[in-house]
């Protein structure tokens, strides 16, 4: 049962994910991404990795999407920020879709056991930490600062437009 509710959340998250990229408005595709998060999260629960699956929902479909968000609809009308939809867009998804459908196709037959034993400490609350905050401090930091550069370029940004969105005039600014 567990591998058929992995395959189940596999292909929604690819679905959700293909949904996104292929999203006219920003807006839309930010919602669709959360959807694929979710799905991740779900994967996650699946491997019994309970904590990653909390983070998961907490960090990223929580306080990283809501920030997409604010900033996508913070920037303007979201009709403004629309992707260009060519013909590449339909090929790349139909040869994900396939390569998907062939790699689930390998898998599907095969015994569970022969993949791979998961020791007891996966996803608990240690073994993150230890791989975060000691092997992996360095790329956590660099996270942390485009992070941080990312929250000053949208302050920026928010920052050159308010006496136009107040209905100010640029020849305005001195008089109150």
């Amino acid at each position: 049962m567990q591998a058929v509710l992995f395959y189940v959340f596999a292909t929604l998250s690819v679905i959700c994910a293909l949904a996104m990229v292929t999203r006219r408005d920003a807006v839309t595709s930010v919602f669709w991404l959360i959807a694929c998060f979710l799905n991740v999260a779900a994967i996650f629960a699946t491997l019994s990795a309970h904590f990653l699956a909390v983070l998961q929902v907490l960090v990223y479909a929580g306080a990283i999407m809501v920030f997409f968000l604010f900033v996508t609809m913070f920037l303007g009308d979201s009709s403004r920020i629309r992707v260009s939809r060519g013909r590449l867009v339909p090929l790349l998804a139909s040869l994900t879709v396939l390569a998907f459908a062939a790699l689930l196709s390998r898998f599907v037959g095969e015994d569970p056991r022969q993949m791979g034993v998961v020791s007891s400490t996966y996803g608990t609350v240690n073994a993150v930490s230890q791989k975060l905050l000691v092997d992996y401090l360095f790329l956590f930091e660099v996270a942390g600062l485009l992070l941080l550069v990312a929250v000053i370029g949208a302050v920026y940004i928010a920052r050159k437009r308010p006496a136009v969105a107040a209905g100010f005039s640029p020849d305005d600014e001195g008089e109150f």
